[in-house]
């Protein structure tokens, strides 16, 4: 495959608007909607988007503290909201993602200083929202 391309295949499983999704090898994932538009038989787009980011997000700060400040990350979790508009379109206006992470050596300033390069080089879902979706990201760091 090429790295400049990423593909993905969408199948319509249902006959309302339920559909099996898939990127290469992986397994495939249930996307449907609401009833009574949809069944409620799987992850609705919206959602999978706040997945997709908070992975995104996460992979980049865990690339960072690794690579960049040589630091030891014993756990991540992550839980995140978006609000959405009242009017069509209802897209996100504002997202929020709080992380819990476990470090003996990670500190505050680092990682606020990690997120601010995450938003603004590094994380690719972030770049594509940024002008449009107000994006606020907590975080607890405990020693473990």
């Amino acid at each position: 495959m090429n790295e400049h391309k990423t593909e993905i295949e969408l199948n319509l499983i249902n006959d309302k608007v339920k559909f099996l999704g898939k990127s290469g090898e992986n397994q495939d994932i249930t996307i449907d909607y609401v009833p009574p538009f949809g069944d409620g038989e799987g992850y609705t787009a919206l959602e999978l988007f706040l997945i997709s980011f908070a992975s995104c997000l996460s992979t980049t700060l865990l690339a960072l503290i690794k690579k960049e400040l040589q630091k030891n990350v014993i756990s991540m979790k992550v839980k995140g909201y978006g609000e959405r508009r009242k009017e069509h379109p209802k897209n996100f206006s504002n997202i929020c993602f709080k992380y819990h992470i476990v470090s003996n050596d990670l500190t505050e300033s680092e990682l606020r200083k990690l997120v601010t390069l995450s938003e603004t080089k590094y994380c690719p879902v972030w770049s594509m929202i940024k002008e449009n979706v107000k994006t606020n990201v907590e975080f607890i760091i405990e020693k473990g």
